[in-house]
């Protein structure tokens, strides 16, 4: 897998994902995927899970952006660091970056993510 793919792929989830497009940014992970959104709490195993997780998310905020700032490729992995403006429901706005550590199948779909951030900024149901 050639960086320039993985790049592609990293950019085409967060694009998705920011456009709230979960069902595309959902299709980027591997079948049995497994997300640590953050790190630290209990994952999230295949896409259904992944895609669940994602859709309460986007009830809890509206993103307005979702950026990675730097993508770092070695190999199968990838590290982001990323940025993203958010909304609360009463209109609060949400600022903050984060850092995701990425690993990646064979057909460039993402196989481990692990989220970094702040989790006090976001109010994750």
């Amino acid at each position: 897998m050639d960086a320039a793919t993985t790049e592609d792929t990293v950019r085409a989830v967060f694009h998705a994902i920011e456009t709230g497009d979960i069902d595309r940014a959902t299709a980027g992970y591997a079948p049995d995927a497994v997300l640590h959104d953050p790190v630290g709490d209990p994952p999230y195993h295949g896409r259904d899970e992944i895609r669940a997780h994602s859709l309460a998310n986007r009830g809890a905020v509206r993103v307005a952006e979702f950026r990675p700032d730097r993508i770092i490729v070695s190999g199968d992995r990838a590290a982001v660091d990323w940025h993203t403006l958010c909304y609360r429901p009463d209109g609060a706005e949400i600022a903050f970056h984060g850092i995701s550590l990425l690993t990646f199948d064979q057909d460039a779909l993402l196989r481990l993510v692990e989220v970094f951030f702040d989790r006090s900024r976001l109010p994750v149901p």
